[in-house]
């Protein structure tokens, strides 16, 4: 039985001293990433990596542009949070770029349920209580949408 190709990557890191660098830079990576993602509303979490520690620097890449945005308005928070755990970290430059090992995006599963005859019942029953507008149409445009 072969090992996996992880377990032979974590033996090279380990054999020697220029090796044990390696893998030193990505266990601090991947911490701080950690604590980054946790900050960050689930769909967000996966959008980025930590690139880079420069000094008191951090370098994030994040998947597109609006999630940059979103990482440079929570830069002071996310400073906050970071040396709270005991990193010195001063500033956060993010960059835009496509990592070619990013996981999927995450998709949110959609948990709709069709009303019941009940429910659509009621619904009509409201549309007649209700004087012409916005709100009457947004009614039938509900009742269409759930007799179909």
């Amino acid at each position: 039985m072969t090992k996996p190709l992880a377990s032979h990557a974590l033996e090279w890191a380990e054999q020697g001293q220029g090796t044990s660098t390696v893998l030193i830079t990505a266990q601090r990576l991947i911490h701080l990433q950690s604590i980054i993602g946790k900050q960050l509303p689930a769909p967000m979490r996966h959008g980025f990596a930590v690139a880079q520690v420069k000094g008191s620097e951090l370098t994030l890449i994040a998947d597109h542009a609006a999630l940059a945005a979103k990482l440079r308005q929570l830069t002071p928070s996310l400073l906050k949070v970071i040396n709270e755990s005991g990193w010195l970290a001063e500033s956060l430059k993010i960059k835009v770029a496509s990592r070619p090992n990013a996981p999927p995006a995450h998709q949110t599963v959609k948990q709709a349920k069709p009303l019941d005859a009940t429910a659509l019942a009621h619904f009509e029953a409201l549309r007649q209580q209700v004087d012409a507008g916005p709100l009457t149409e947004a009614i039938d445009k509900l009742l269409t949408h759930h007799r179909r």
